[in-house]
């Protein structure tokens, strides 16, 4: 009996310790005009008017942890739209820029829509990795 209440003991503990590694972590990106949490939803990314051969605009991904971040992934919805990366890694308590393109040329209609999905991972200590997803909904209206 006593070995039955132990383990029941020790499974409740494990479980609660696992759930606790498990929590979602807000996410922050920062733009020129303020800083939105992705918490619930897509950050917009709004280019207006489009003219000329492409047009780009700069997101700035933000480090809030002391532990580096790396950019796992980035992907695309449609195409038209490209991105510019320096350095996929952004050091603890920093910013790096993002440039986010778009190639009118590339796309048939005149209001569209892309979807862009960055994926990051941080090192919070041996064995703890967060991965995180961030959605950003890019628009404009193309110009011809």
């Amino acid at each position: 009996m006593r070995q039955k209440t132990f383990f029941a003991i020790l499974f409740v503990i494990f479980t609660f310790s696992v759930s606790a590694y498990a929590q979602p972590v807000d996410v922050e990106a920062e733009f020129g005009d303020g800083t939105r949490s992705l918490k619930n939803g897509a950050v917009l990314v709004d280019f207006g008017e489009i003219e000329g051969d492409y047009q780009e605009k700069s997101i700035e991904i933000v480090n809030h942890k002391p532990t580096k971040l790396k950019i796992r992934s980035i992907e695309f919805t449609g195409g038209g739209v490209g991105v510019s990366i320096v350095d996929d890694i952004i050091p603890g308590k920093s910013k790096k820029n993002i440039i986010i393109s778009v190639y009118p040329n590339y796309i048939k209609e005149d209001e569209f829509t892309r979807d862009l999905l960055i994926s990051t991972e941080t090192h919070l200590r041996p064995g703890v990795v967060v991965v995180e997803e961030t959605l950003y909904r890019i628009k404009g209206t193309i110009k011809r």
